[in-house]
């Protein structure tokens, strides 16, 4: 690689920095077959494997939920460059952005940049924050070269993962290190994501007698351009940077074990400029403030397989987070440790049960107009599942689950499912579901309190927001019913339906006037119920063999109101006026001979209610050029034709909106 002396970009002098160490500290060798391009045949689907249904290996035709799966080959050709962009994949997922670093990431409703009812995990590790309940998208940053598949379920799975495992559940499943062998490198340039680099280098410390360790070291940086502030149409102050490193190790352990030890560090230096003019913020600054969030973690995951069909997981993990924001500082430390049992008690049933226990300390300062209990806390969590899989035929076969959790913030509780699925031949499934779920209180939900100011009808009266010790969980019912079948070898099709009722929703209830704050308050409270309806709909058909297209269609209705003796219930309107009736995609993917590929999307979103959000149409289109095996060019383009896309926030604090523009991104892959 040649350094241009004359760049002065910080970012891609860190680039450079990383590539030359990568190229530098490895040996070129041959890329392993699990670099080759991959190209699924349609009648390969019902047999792709799925392992978040019923935490343990099994398959899409097996699985009584409505999953889809996102494999790698689509991450490559979809041309996204940060996670929550690529989840977009997946039918009845929502994604929205606020600026350029927050995304709010929905399935089934209740979307918005703290989208609480939905779990997400990478390699089995929850990335769900139980400070604020919700994921903190800017730091879900695992390299998208070397994640194998992102397992979707739309449906609570709280059964097995817990609580706020609600409207969903996102597994992000990574590559063993024995599948990222040789060196990997890609880089990019564009008109908004600026620069970007993803490097990897594979290899194996050899220790005889077929024990060899395998290992990968990766990194990647991003420096991103700042969207475009609505009302101004000039520069909205929210450009970020990030930079991650990160090294796993994989080795068997005896004949039938093995053994995964992987650690991550990252560091984002971002820029955020809020609305804050109503506020009490004394000495904040005119412009934009700067933010510097860090952190990392530790994980280490063994599993021990025996002959009579039984397995052994434990898995244990430390994750630091770091936020200095321009309203808070935070620091969260989690310790996490999971034991998992599956055994086969006879040939028709399947038991699988395990225990987890996390801690977590955290210190909070808030800033200006924002306070909590307790700057400084520590709890903890211990839940316990079972899961009976009994095949009564055949064809037909029953899933019965309850976890048992209890937590700081919520008292003891139980979280049951039913599931039935029929399987009259290998190409087509029907299942059904019954389930209960909860989404759990939170520091946030418990103890926070923000400070406003007065507003028109009541000038000396200060406004506030507070948590309450009385806030409990809120709670869904769910029903489902799904179909997938393989029609022939060049359709598939999945269609899924759902009726979900809610209870006690959360509401910010109104008292006049608060003697111990002096204003009036806004108090978190759970005098809410309402209900939702919808369904997915899925086709994938294989036109010709080097042509595919698949279409994608969501629908959702949603109706909440505030229980009848409630004094303001404010916050309930936004749940329904925030919601898309109707998502819609189509993707065409060509493969020219000699190594040329043309893949075009086009997605559609409803407008909303709130803050008249106007329905939105995107067009995409990556060209690529395989020159070989080792090297290929993409031209990427998002947002073709200018759909200027205004995003929207549920927070309180009167967000900036931004607009997406339209970008070009040129991106060079080489494999060695």
């Amino acid at each position: 690689m040649i350094l241009l002396p004359g760049v002065s970009n910080p970012m891609l002098r860190i680039t450079a920095i990383i590539l030359t160490g990568f190229l530098s500290s490895v040996s070129i060798t041959q890329a392993s077959g699990s670099d080759a391009l991959y190209q699924m045949d349609l009648e390969q689907l019902m047999d792709l494997p799925v392992t978040s249904v019923n935490k343990r290996p099994s398959s899409l035709a097996e699985s009584a939920a409505a999953v889809y799966v996102i494999t790698n080959e689509d991450i490559r050709r979809s041309g996204e460059v940060s996670l929550p962009d690529v989840l977009a994949l997946a039918p009845g997922v929502d994604v929205i952005k606020t600026n350029a670093s927050t995304w709010g990431v929905g399935i089934r409703g209740f979307n918005g940049q703290y989208s609480n009812k939905l779990l997400v995990l990478v390699d089995g590790r929850s990335i769900y924050s139980v400070l604020g309940g919700s994921v903190f998208w800017d730091i879900a940053m695992p390299l998208l070269d070397d994640i194998e598949r992102i397992e979707v379920i739309r449906g609570p799975g709280a059964s097995l993962w817990g609580s706020n495992a609600v409207n969903g559940v996102i597994s992000i499943i990574t590559k063993s290190a024995v599948k990222t062998q040789g060196q990997h490198v890609v880089l990019g340039v564009g008109s908004e994501d600026k620069s970007y680099s993803r490097m990897r280098s594979g290899g194996t410390i050899s220790r005889g007698q077929g024990s060899d360790i395998h290992y990968r070291l990766y990194g990647q940086t991003l420096d991103r351009d700042s969207s475009v502030d609505d009302e101004t149409g000039q520069n909205a102050d929210d450009a970020y940077k990030a930079m991650q490193l990160g090294v796993r190790l994989d080795w068997a352990v005896g004949p039938q074990g093995n053994m995964s030890v992987q650690s991550e560090w990252y560091h984002l230096d971002k820029h955020y400029n809020p609305l804050i003019d109503e506020l009490i913020a004394d000495g904040a600054p005119d412009g934009d403030f700067e933010e510097h969030i860090y952190g990392g973690h530790v994980m280490a995951h063994w599993t021990q397989k025996f002959d009579n069909d039984q397995q052994y997981d434990v898995q244990f993990s430390i994750d630091e987070m770091n936020r200095d924001e321009s309203l808070f500082e935070v620091t969260v430390l989690n310790v996490d440790v999971d034991f998992q049992h599956s055994l086969a008690i006879t040939k028709a049933q399947q038991l699988t049960w395990g225990v987890s226990y996390r801690y977590t300390m955290d210190e909070f300062r808030g800033r200006y107009f924002v306070s909590i209990d307790d700057d400084a806390k520590d709890y903890d969590r211990t839940t316990a599942f079972v899961q009976d899989e009994v095949s009564l035929a055949d064809d037909w076969a029953v899933v019965l689950g309850v976890k048992l959790e209890e937590t700081e913030f919520a008292s003891f509780d139980t979280q049951p499912t039913l599931r039935v699925i029929w399987t009259p031949s290998s190409d087509f499934t029907v299942w059904t579901a019954v389930s209960k779920a909860n989404r759990t209180p939170n520091r946030v939900g418990k103890g926070v309190v923000l400070e406003f100011g007065s507003d028109d009808q009541r000038p000396s009266l200060n406004r506030f927001v507070k948590g309450s010790k009385d806030f409990v969980s809120e709670t869904l019912y769910a029903y489902e019913l799904g179909v997938r079948s393989q029609v022939t070898s060049n359709v598939f099709v999945d269609f899924s339906g759902f009726y979900f009722e809610y209870k006690d929703l959360r509401t910010f209830d109104l008292n006049f006037f608060d003697p111990e704050l002096g204003g009036s308050v806004f108090t978190y409270d759970n005098d809410a119920s309402g209900y939702s309806s919808g369904g997915e709909a899925v086709v994938e058909w294989k036109v010709l063999r080097n042509l595919s297209i698949n279409v994608q269609y969501s629908y959702i209705d949603v109706s909440v109101s505030p229980d009848s003796d409630v004094l303001g219930g404010a916050g309930v309107i936004v749940f329904e006026e925030q919601e898309v009736n109707n998502i819609a995609a189509l993707r065409c993917e060509y493969t020219f001979d000699g190594g040329v590929e043309f893949d075009v999307g086009v997605n559609y979103r409803d407008g909303m209610d709130l803050d008249n959000i106007k329905s939105q149409t995107d067009f995409d289109m990556r060209l690529a050029w395989r020159y070989s095996q080792q090297l290929a060019f993409s031209l990427i383009g998002k947002n073709i034709g200018g759909s200027k896309r205004v995003e929207f926030t549920d927070t309180l604090l009167a967000p900036r909106h931004s607009q997406i523009e339209p970008s070009a991104t040129l991106q060079v892959d080489m494999h060695f």
